[in-house]
């Protein structure tokens, strides 16, 4: 979201077309590193057919990792259902935001808004379960949900409730995500790259927000989008010219 696809949640042709080709020219291998669930990343991959260009997904912002080639999932890290009840105590009582997770039995959430819907359409799902009410698993990632406008507020309700064994960021301006201490997209890639005989520092990665900023420090080549946060572009190595709607990465390659 905002690197790769377009505002849209698109992919133009012809990027699609660039990747594909460069793929046959180069010895390369692609990834994806994202704040997404599987359930939200498996409608783009059959849309773009993006299989045939993508060896490695590394979901939930580094919870897991999906090798594409092996047909075969890890997982690297889990909140514990304890910790998630600590969670739902902390900022479940907040009006300006709603406290949600992805768990075998579908999407839970302590609140129904805008931001909510639109998870369920993006994920193709049918409804809503209470986390109050029904019995959930332990899970990669909890997330808060709310409006840009309370951002700040949001923050500020992260600050004065720090769980144990758990960190955060901000994964989109509307979603904060909470995930076991020492998850992230670096460590994911670090563990595949590693798996598959390389380093992370032979790496090129693409970001824009504050989840990508651990991958933009440690990897070998770390590339900004026109529009990343201020933070990713002072630390990255490069900026493309281009914003994600203006097909930045496929142009700074």
């Amino acid at each position: 979201d905002m690197t790769l696809l377009r505002d849209d949640k698109s992919i133009s042709d012809e990027a699609l077309a660039y990747l594909r080709d460069l793929k046959k020219r180069k010895d390369v291998r692609y990834g994806i590193a994202t704040g997404r669930a599987w359930t939200a990343i498996e409608p783009l991959i059959e849309r773009f057919g993006l299989d045939t260009i993508f060896d490695v997904i590394v979901m939930d912002n580094g919870s897991e990792i999906y090798d594409l080639a092996e047909g075969r999932r890890e997982r690297l890290g889990i909140i514990q259902t304890e910790q998630m009840k600590q969670l739902l105590d902390a900022f479940g009582g907040y009006d300006f935001l709603a406290v949600a997770l992805h768990n075998p039995k579908g999407f839970f959430t302590t609140k129904i808004s805008y931001r909510t819907e639109r998870v369920l359409i993006n994920n193709r799902l049918s409804g809503y379960h209470d986390p109050y009410k029904e019995e959930f698993e332990a899970t990669a990632r909890v997330m808060l949900l709310f409006l840009i406008e309370d951002q700040e507020r949001v923050l500020e309700a992260v600050r004065l409730h720090p769980v144990p064994g758990i960190h955060g960021m901000l994964s989109e301006p509307e979603v904060y995500d909470f995930l076991c201490e020492g998850v992230s997209k670096a460590e994911g890639i670090r563990h595949y790259v590693t798996a598959n005989g390389d380093r992370i520092e032979q790496t090129v990665v693409f970001g824009d927000s504050e989840n990508d900023l651990e991958m933009i420090q440690k990897c070998g080549v770390s590339v900004s989008m026109k529009n990343g946060t201020e933070a990713v572009r002072a630390a990255a190595d490069y900026v493309t010219g281009y914003t994600n709607n203006e097909d930045g990465v496929f142009r700074f390659l």
